[in-house]
This record gives C-alpha cells, sequence and structure tokens, in this order.
C-alpha cells in the first residue's frame, strides 16, 4: 500500500510520463526473476550479494539466490544483535540491519545514502584496528565507479596496451562479482563483527555506559 502511494505521489509530481520510466526501467527489470540467472555482466550497476552467487553458482534459480543471500546475511544480523551493548554496538547493529535489506535486496548505488546516519558517526567512534577497515569499507562505498568508467580511465591514461589488457582483465573480474559499493559494505560488516568480537574476547576489558573500550588503569 506505501508503495503504491508513493507511485501515485510521483506520479502526482513529476508526471505520469517520467513514473512510468522509473517503473519501465528501474523497477521492473530488478523484479525479473531472470536478471541474475547465470552471472550479471561486469558493467552492471546492480548492488547485492546475489551477484557474486550467481557467478559462483550459475545454474542457481532467483528463489535459491535470494535465498543464499538471506542466509550469507543472517548470521551476522544474528551476532550483532545479541552482542550489542551501548549505543556504539547498537549503531553498529543498524548498520548491520541497513546493510543486509541493501544487500539482499537488489539495489543501486544511491540508495546506499541510507547508511551514512550510522556510517558517519561510526568512523569516529571505532577504535583501532577495526577503523581501518571500517574507513576503507567507507571509501569504497562512496566509489560509485562503473566498469565503463574503468574502461575509459584506463583508455585515458595512454598505458601500454599488454597493461591496459592486465588491468582490465583484473578489473573485469572483480566486477563481475560486485561493484566498490558491494565490497565497501561488507568492509563496513567485517568492521562491525570485529568490534564485538574483539571487545567479547577481552571480558575482563572495562567499557563505557557508550560501549567504548577504556584502556587499563595500572595499579
Amino acid at each position: 500500500t506505501t508503495g503504491v502511494g508513493c507511485l501515485v505521489a510521483g506520479a502526482v509530481l513529476f508526471g505520469p510520463a517520467r513514473t512510468r520510466n522509473y517503473v519501465t526501467h528501474e523497477l521492473l527489470p530488478r523484479s525479473t526473476p531472470d536478471v541474475f540467472a547465470g552471472g550479471l555482466p561486469p558493467s552492471s550497476v546492480y548492488v547485492s550479494l546475489r551477484r557474486p552467487l550467481s557467478v559462483v553458482v550459475p545454474r542457481a534459480t532467483a528463489a535459491e539466490l535470494a535465498l543464499g543471500a538471506v542466509l550469507l546475511v543472517a548470521p551476522v544480523l544474528y551476532y550483532t544483535y545479541t552482542r550489542s551493548r551501548g549505543p556504539v554496538d547498537r549503531m553498529v547493529a543498524v548498520l548491520a540491519t541497513l546493510s543486509a535489506v541493501l544487500l539482499v535486496v537488489p539495489s543501486y548505488s544511491m540508495y546506499f545514502v541510507l547508511l551514512f546516519y550510522p556510517l558517519i558517526p561510526l568512523l569516529y567512534l571505532l577504535d583501532r584496528p577495526e577503523s581501518v577497515v571500517f574507513a576503507a569499507g567507507t571509501v569504497f562505498l562512496t566509489l560509485t565507479l562503473k566498469f565503463d568508467d574503468v574502461v575509459q580511465g584506463l583508455e585515458f591514461a595512454g598505458l601500454p596496451t599488454p597493461a591496459r589488457v592486465a588491468v582490465l582483465g583484473g578489473a573485469r573480474t572483480v566486477y563481475t562479482f560486485g561493484t566498490p559499493v558491494l565490497w565497501g559494505t561488507l568492509c563496513l560488516l567485517l568492521a562491525g563483527v570485529w568490534r564485538l568480537h574483539g571487545r567479547h574476547e577481552n571480558t575482563g576489558e572495562p567499557t563505557s555506559a557508550n560501549g567504548q573500550r577504556r584502556p587499563h588503569r595500572e595499579s
């Protein structure tokens, strides 16, 4: 009901033609059952765990790919929900929840701005070494570089043909499995789980009220 209401509001605000183009070119292709069949081309802009799964298991059906994506994010969500203590940990859980939804449902890079609310505070609140992985994930998340952009960049750089072919081959492999936004989001999840795991491994390490680690005092 909410989705239909938003489409109607969009038709009123932006006009029937633009709304029809949005439904035809944005919504319907993502809901096509065989859109991930046999893997996506490297030029595809979809961000989803179904993308690498469709390459690893090319004969999987749409339902199997969706189930596989859910099974991949479910343990991460369970871990963050059961290990969260304090506001910072709960912010990690919020980030994990938003990331999981975006990674299961085929999404475009622009939707990942939804992660910025928990992401920006966590950039300042996480401790080393997980903060390094988190910062690297943030860089990749904001790197909305498409495969076609890489091809054009290599042509513009004027590299020797052997070097250009080698770099392009590596980029093609990387983009076949996922975009920088996908890899960045996975780094964010890794950093969040690392924080929770490291803090619970050091059970004797005191924490502040907001869930941050406190240094030991010498007696």
